[in-house]
């Protein structure tokens, strides 16, 4: 071999060291492997109560129904997985959350539940407390009074798409349609950026029972994923309440203000 030449061997290894980009990382490079990934954080809105009405049942019994509206105006849509079927219940409840790399990551809720729903309209499945819905007094009772909502069980999919002027600039398509069958094993909902799941007033238990309560003022508050249990961008905004006045006697209600802070 002549003085001062590389051999053919050292050359190859050199020119494929140099290939792979492990001779000498780039700054680039070492700045992708420092920065992990971001979550896509879904954020749930909890739209005005709206459509409020006094509804007697065929017993007697009086009904305040509402309508109730929850938008995703976060960084990403909310998923929510469910699977090992006990019963009528998926048990194994997971929070898929996207990534700003293209990957995501799967959170075990040990708390969920999602359960098979066979009677009235809704025959599929639901998640249990999506939305928690109160009726309580404004002026102090003896012993305290608070009706809760009948509705209990909710099943997430695109249904009102947010107004355009309204969307985040990350609003997606269309995603989620359905919550299955009677005989599915696995269940996939959620809300995708820029859309609404919708409850409407005449909907199956979307009502507080207001049999029995005395004429006076009252505050309807609904809050979308009271437990926390949904990693979410903010929560801030999953509030609305009605203050209202219930004659029972007229079967009347009168909206008197409302907002949108923690009640």
């Amino acid at each position: 071999m002549r003085t001062g030449t590389v051999s053919a061997v050292t050359l190859r290894v050199l020119v494929a060291v140099m290939a792979t980009g492990l001779l000498i990382p780039t700054g680039a490079q070492v700045a992708r492997a420092a920065t992990p990934a971001a979550d896509l954080l879904p954020d749930l809105r909890m739209e005005p109560l709206y459509g409020m009405y006094i509804e007697e049942t065929p017993r007697h019994k009086l009904h305040l129904r509402f309508g109730t509206l929850v938008d995703n105006v976060g960084d990403g849509p909310l998923i929510i997985r469910g699977s090992k079927r006990v019963k009528g219940n998926l048990t194994h409840i997971v929070q898929r959350v996207r990534r700003d790399n293209g990957t995501s990551r799967a959170i075990v809720q040990p708390n969920a539940l999602i359960y098979y729903e066979p009677r009235g309209v809704h025959v599929h499945w639901h998640l249990r407390d999506f939305i928690f819905m109160k009726l309580t007094p404004l002026t102090q009772t003896d012993p305290p009074t608070e009706r809760r909502a009948k509705k209990i069980g909710f099943c997430l999919i695109d249904t009102d798409q947010m107004p355009e002027d309204q969307r985040p600039p990350n609003a997606a398509p269309k995603t989620f349609n359905d919550c299955g069958e009677k005989d599915s094993t696995k269940v996939r909902m959620g809300i995708s950026v820029g859309w609404g799941d919708v409850y409407e007033p005449y909907y199956t238990l979307q009502w507080v029972d207001a049999t029995g309560l005395p004429a006076g003022d009252y505050r309807l508050c609904a809050f979308v994923n009271p437990q926390n249990l949904w990693l979410e961008k903010a929560i801030d905004n999953n509030y609305q309440y009605i203050d209202l006045s219930f004659d029972p006697v007229a079967k009347s209600v009168t909206v008197n203000a409302t907002g949108a802070t923690a009640c």
